[in-house]
């Protein structure tokens, strides 16, 4: 069980069957409250099994294997005491998956022919992915980070200590570490001092193991897209800076020693530092659409934008959180119908523009409805062409 990432949603949203389960609920993290988390997804399962039998979606036989996994889950208290603020799980015929989230769901059971994802899209935009190195010269650590989640990636073959590159003969425990007076044209001169006197000048192996923890670190990112934020001693973090050319490096940065810190804590600290980039992503998506509009190449027009989705011309749509419009989206003649209520074979249709979008590699930003660049609209896109 995992915080999802966006390989698990994209399996989410391609996925499809007779019956999709799609649950989500709020969850208790301590105390005795926890004790309602197996209640609340025990009436959840029920209402979900009852839909499927008013909507004679299965036999009874092909029902009972469906929710196996989740009446198994019903009885593994273990499990529910051990939750985060909110618990979403998804069951077909071909797959079954639960995420606890860092998001308090309002409760929900729906049984479509696809996951009802949206509720999770909060997760994937607005709060964006990012890398934050560590830099330390007994110990380098690479993160991908959310708002809401932190995992340290394997590194492989980069060296990750200064040892690795000066080599094992270098009795670290008779150095003692220390960064002298700045030295010639602004630079600082990195030290070891040995118990027996004297200094060595460790800048010329500090540049060669830093060179080389940049050349794993581009083989890891590939150059993509996500902001890069550095961590560690600032004059590590200098000589860092120096070495890379790395392209989505971050301005701001961590100087601090990261060797003691918890990861959610690093997380923390890290956030506060690339969120106003994010922000400012999201105000510069909304001011393009606005240029846009009337020019064909923006719209808030759900008939519109549904197709759009479906052909792959949305780059960027703003979504409206907790709010739907409930319809059918016919591909073949290209025409959206709109219903009051849920029912008759409806999906939410701001659900189903904002998954297509994340299919074709656009970006979603799900945000409170007087953020949508609409005039708090529930829905608004800038079309690729």
């Amino acid at each position: 069980m995992s915080l999802i990432s966006v390989e698990e949603f994209q399996r989410l949203i391609d996925q499809t069957d007779e019956a999709c389960v799609s649950i989500y609920l709020p969850t208790e993290r301590s105390g005795k409250e926890t004790l309602q988390n197996a209640i609340r997804f025990k009436n959840l399962v029920r209402r979900a099994e009852q839909r499927i039998v008013e909507q004679k979606l299965m036999r009874p036989r092909q029902t009972q294997e469906l929710f196996r996994p989740a009446h198994e889950l019903m009885e593994d208290a273990p499990f529910w005491q051990h939750q985060w603020d909110g618990l979403a799980v998804f069951f077909s015929s071909k797959l079954y998956r639960r995420f606890r989230v860092p998001i308090r769901f309002t409760e929900l059971a729906e049984v479509k022919h696809r996951f009802h994802v949206k509720p999770l899209l909060k997760l994937l935009s607005g709060d964006g992915e990012f890398f934050l190195l560590s830099l330390n010269r007994k110990q380098v650590r690479l993160f991908k980070s959310t708002r809401y989640d932190i995992d340290e990636l394997d590194l492989g073959d980069t060296p990750t200590s200064l040892l690795d590159v000066i080599g094992p003969e270098t009795d670290t425990h008779q150095l003692q570490w220390r960064t002298a007076a700045p030295a010639g044209r602004g630079e600082r001169s990195a030290l070891f001092h040995g118990h027996g006197g004297g200094a060595e000048d460790l800048t010329p192996e500090l540049r060669r193991f830093l060179a080389a923890v940049d050349t794993g670190v581009h083989r890891l990112l590939r150059n993509g897209p996500a902001p890069l934020l550095l961590a560690g001693p600032e004059d590590l973090l200098a000589l860092y800076r120096e070495t890379t050319d790395q392209p989505h490096l971050v301005a701001g940065e961590l100087r601090l020693n990261t060797s003691d810190m918890r990861d959610e804590e690093l997380r923390e600290r890290a956030w506060s530092v690339v969120e106003p980039l994010f922000a400012r992503e999201q105000r510069e998506a909304a001011g393009r659409y606005r240029e846009l509009i009337g020019t064909g190449r923006a719209s808030s027009d759900l008939r519109e934008i549904v197709p759009a989705s479906h052909d792959g011309r949305v780059e960027t749509l703003f979504v409206a959180r907790g709010r739907y419009r409930w319809g059918r989206y016919d591909a073949e003649a290209r025409d959206v119908f709109l219903q009051d209520e849920p029912g008759n074979g409806a999906q939410d249709l701001l659900d189903c523009a904002a998954v297509h979008t994340l299919r074709h590699k656009g970006r979603v930003f799900v945000v409170d409805a007087d953020r949508v660049p609409d005039e708090g609209g529930p829905i608004a896109a800038v079309f690729r062409y």
